[in-house]
């Protein structure tokens, strides 16, 4: 039933978004008005076996959805920004992997509004006050809070000199188990506040405290396999301008965090924000961020440092990774009169850092992308990266692995017969070899990717063919090869606001069977669809996409079809 709810919810909010627009346009206190964008959009997905072939549903058999983005400006300056994206809420049944069911049912109306998949929210500005109602981020340390999404109530006021703000949300939702999720979540909220001073122009000091808990009560009876936790975090930061091409930030952070709240007072290290998680163990844990960002004529250089103490925890994600240092290096420049334009980033991360007798992990890094432009005809596309790790697990083995990646990419721009070609290659190459201690040998893979891209451009007419292969091998055995062959048109109409397309693409795939690539399934991919503006405020779009994958070559094989159809309706206010 809530499916239907839904629906209604949705068409009353077109209605209302309809007469808002009707109200923006009288005069109500001199200047108000509403402007944005609605979007609504509907798909309709089927799915058929074919010789008893299976495959991943991957999404429910009707998905309406419907955004938009506004902004109400009201008189004197008061401004609300506002965004809305509503869809139904889809779970995971037990009969495959990404395969969505209706419900649950139980659903009320804030719990539907506050799930992680929707997302609504109100941002109203007036002078130097700031509101956030819904579903928000607002970001205090990098290092404890990080990007989390709160669903609840903040606000900011900056009084030049200095600045405050505060939160207050859900950052979890409740989760009750059933037979086919076992692990019951608790309701998790979070509280924080900020106090920012700018003690010159250049620089700014900011110290923010934040708490997070789970609501114990929100569940009926203790799950088996997860308990309440809480965490708090201290945060100072600085951010310091040196010059027009020299910044600088430094971040302090302290945590404590509590794995169980139902624990008696057994150990509690020390830390600053302990005192927010009275009576139950509290493990603590410190935390350091530097980052660094110098300009010069054609080079700039940004640089990271981070170390996280054994105990340090981020607020909402416990398990996330501590004891731990980075450094990231990231050079930026051009030569040869800016005809080459290069990125660099490396570094490495080390794991269980403070104490030597326990085992741990470096693993180096380097990432490299770059353009070079030879003429106004040809220019290249290259990166190259790599990681290893290298460590010991506890039980003594030795863990060494090695992943290198190379790509390059040329393409040629000409015009000729007034038609606009443009052809690009793809060459790939990537390596991976493990000669860990666990493995009775070394196992080393490498895959290989070439594809060639053409595309044309003529007056209204546009279309193109692509040809890809990517292949996987061993030293002495190829273990796969995937061919893909695309083709794709497209047309636009002068004298009626009409685009439509149609696209294919051929997939062919061989395994390895005796040690010989032998050709064992394949997949067709159809899509068709339109895009039509009916006038200055409303266009529209249609999609029709089908996927056919088979397993096998006889007509007999099992196969998979899916079928894909997507409406959609955008308005502008």
């Amino acid at each position: 039933m809530l499916l239907r709810k839904q629906h209604r919810l949705y068409f009353l909010l077109v209605l209302v978004l309809l007469q808002w627009e009707a109200l923006a346009q009288l005069n109500l206190g001199g200047g108000s008005r509403l402007t944005g964008t609605t979007n609504f959009h509907y798909q309709f997905y089927n799915t058929q076996s074919i010789n008893n072939g299976t495959g991943n549903i991957r999404q429910p058999k009707h998905l309406p959805q419907f955004s938009g983005i506004y902004n109400l400006h009201l008189a004197k300056g008061f401004d609300i920004p506002i965004q809305l994206y509503l869809r139904p809420v889809v779970q995971v049944n037990a009969f495959g992997v990404n395969t969505p069911a209706e419900g649950p049912k139980s659903l009320t109306i804030l719990e539907y509004l506050s799930h992680p998949v929707n997302r609504i929210y109100l941002n109203p500005k007036y002078k130097n006050f700031e509101f956030h109602i819904g579903h928000f981020i607002q970001p205090y340390s990098e290092l404890s809070s990080g990007d989390i999404k709160v669903f609840g109530l903040g606000f900011g006021y900056d009084a030049g000199a200095w600045s405050i703000a505060a939160q207050r949300g859900m950052i979890q939702p409740l989760v009750v188990g059933n037979a086919f999720n076992t692990r019951s979540t608790y309701r998790r909220s979070l509280n924080a506040v900020s106090f920012g001073r700018n003690l010159s122009e250049d620089l700014l000091i900011s110290v923010s405290l934040s708490l997070v808990g789970d609501n114990k009560n929100s569940l009926d009876s203790v799950p088996m396999f997860t308990r309440p936790e809480r965490s708090a975090a201290l945060a100072v930061n600085g951010n310091y301008k040196i010059n027009q091409k020299h910044r600088l930030f430094l971040e302090l952070a302290n945590t404590a965090y509590a794995p169980n709240t139902l624990a008696t007072d057994t150990l509690r290290e020390f830390s600053v924000p302990s005192i927010l998680i009275p009576s139950t163990n509290v493990f603590a844990g410190f935390g350091l961020l530097s980052r660094s960002q110098h300009q010069f004529e054609k080079f700039k250089l940004k640089n990271k440092l981070e170390w996280k103490s054994r105990n340090f925890r981020t607020l909402a994600y416990p398990f996330m990774q501590s004891d731990l240092l980075r450094v990231e290096v990231n050079p930026s420049f051009s030569l040869f009169e800016n005809a080459l334009q290069s990125n660099i980033n490396f570094g490495f991360l080390g794991s269980n850092i403070s104490d030597p007798l326990i085992p741990g992990l470096i693993i180096p890094n380097l990432k490299y992308a770059g353009t070079y432009k030879y003429n106004k005809h040809l220019f290249v596309n290259g990166a190259y990266a790599f990681n290893a790790v290298n460590g010991e697990l506890a039980t003594g083995q030795r863990i060494n692995t090695f992943n290198q990646v190379i790509r390059i990419m040329p393409t040629y721009l000409m015009e000729w017969m007034d038609i606009k070609h443009t052809i690009t290659g793809i060459f790939g190459l990537s390596t991976y070899k493990n000669s860990s201690d666990f493995l009775p040998t070394v196992n080393q893979i490498r895959t290989t990717n070439f594809g060639i891209v053409y595309r044309a451009v003529y007056e209204q007419y546009s279309g193109g063919v692509s040809i890809n292969s990517f292949t996987s091998a061993r030293p002495q055995a190829k273990l796969f090869r995937n061919t893909t062959i695309t083709l794709n048109a497209t047309r636009r109409f002068e004298s009626i606001p009409l685009s439509p397309y149609i696209r294919f693409t051929f997939t062919n795939a061989k395994s390895n069977i005796m040690n010989e690539l032998t050709k064992t399934g394949s997949r067709r991919v159809f899509q068709c669809g339109a895009r039509y503006r009916v006038n200055s405020k409303i266009s529209s779009s249609l999609g029709l996409s089908t996927h056919y994958i088979k397993n096998g070559i006889i007509p007999e094989a099992p196969a998979f079809r899916e079928f894909l159809l997507r409406a959609a309706v955008t308005y502008k206010l």
